[in-house]
Order: C-alpha cells, then structure tokens, then sequence
C-alpha cells in the first residue's frame, strides 16, 4: 500500500492501473521494491526523499517487434536509494560521521587534493555559469568516525559515459535533477570504496545495480 500511494504521488498512474486490474507481474515488483527498501533501512515516507520508485517495461523492446505488442508488456516498479537516502545509510547504519558532495563547474575555484583529504572548493556565485553544458565533474568526500577524510572525484566525460550505460539515462536523475545524479555517481563510488560490507549498503549497491544498470 505504501509503494502505491508513493507511486500515486508520483502520478505513476500505469503501474497503479496495473495494480488495480490485478497484474501480478506489476505487483510482485512493487512487493519486491517495499523489501528492498526495507533491507537498505530506508522509509518510504516521499517527503524523506531517500528513495525512488522506477517504472519501467518488465523487458526491453525486442528489435522489430511492433509497438503494438510491446505495449502489452506489465509494468515493474524498482526500488532505488536516492543521493540523500545513500548518506542516510552511510551515516546512520555504517562508519560515516558526514557527507559532503557537489558538481564542479568551470568558473569556480576548485583544487582536488587526492583521495585522502578535502578540496578546497569554493563556487561560482553566478547562476548563469551554473548548467550542465560548464559542469567539469562532481566529487563526494566522507569523514569517517575515526576522523579519516575520503574524497572521490569523477569528470564529466566519465559521468556521461556512466549514463549512457545506464538503464535510466533519460531519466530525471540525468535530466530535470541532473545535479543530484552527478553527485551521487561520486557518492556511489565513494560507498563503494570506503563503507564496505554493511549489508544496508549491499542492499543498495543491488537495488542501484537492478534499476540502475552500470557498475565502475
């Protein structure tokens, strides 16, 4: 009920009519998404926005199958963390104490200094340097309890790479809230590197994989 009313919200109205002419292949998914949730310790509740529910076909369209065919495939819901909801885990469930992450655009000042400190970044105040067309990359640094600092960095021609593998790659992540997706590919990889082995980020590393579709 839950994943139904956030999809509601969402005016994912496909999936809900698939629910309500009892399609079990849609209804499965959204049952599998509310467990993913639950193993990555995150709430459903929208206005937490630490996760996204993701409609798509249950498969890829088939080369030459007609449109009126494919449109007969169910639709599927796939639970995935947001940016906020991967600090949430980090913080809350692993070694993480904060986080700290930002695109980078060409007018500002920024020094990366290694994985193993902070950069120093200071951005451009000018909102009409700030688009996506200027974007150098995006990094991600944690402070871990014991007081150790990482950072990792990714550049935008990795990031463009990373989203054309994705499965989402013309989804709002990329698009209307793209600055959120460029952070989280660095954050990402920063969960990856530094906070490994809490089964709450596993569970998201596996939710991400599903819906995502792209590794480093």
């Amino acid at each position: 009920r839950a994943v139904k009313a956030k999809i509601k919200a969402d005016y994912h109205f496909v999936l809900v009519e698939g629910i309500e002419r009892g399609v079990e292949t849609t209804i499965d998914s959204c049952r599998n998404a509310a467990r993913m949730v639950a193993a990555m310790g995150l709430s459903m509740n929208p206005a937490a926005k630490l996760v996204y529910f993701i409609p798509r076909r249950a498969r890829e369209r088939y080369d030459q199958e007609p449109w009126s065919e494919y449109e007969l495939v169910p639709w599927v819901v796939d639970a995935t963390p947001s940016y906020m909801g991967l600090c949430y885990i980090g913080t809350h469930y692993a070694d993480a104490r904060t986080f700290g992450a930002s695109e980078v655009y060409t007018a500002d000042k920024f020094v990366n200094r290694g994985p193993f400190q902070l950069p120093l970044h200071e951005p451009t105040r000018d909102n009409g340097r700030r688009d996506e067309k200027v974007a150098e990359g995006a990094y991600a640094s944690v402070i871990l309890k014991t007081g150790d600092v990482r950072t990792e960095y990714v550049d935008a021609p990795t990031i463009q790479r990373i989203r054309a593998l994705s499965k989402l790659s013309n989804s709002l992540m990329y698009t209307t809230v793209w600055t959120e997706g460029w952070k989280k590919i660095a954050l990402r990889r920063l969960c990856k590197l530094v906070l490994q082995g809490d089964p709450r980020l596993v569970a998201a590393e596996q939710a991400m994989q599903e819906s995502e579709g792209f590794t480093f």
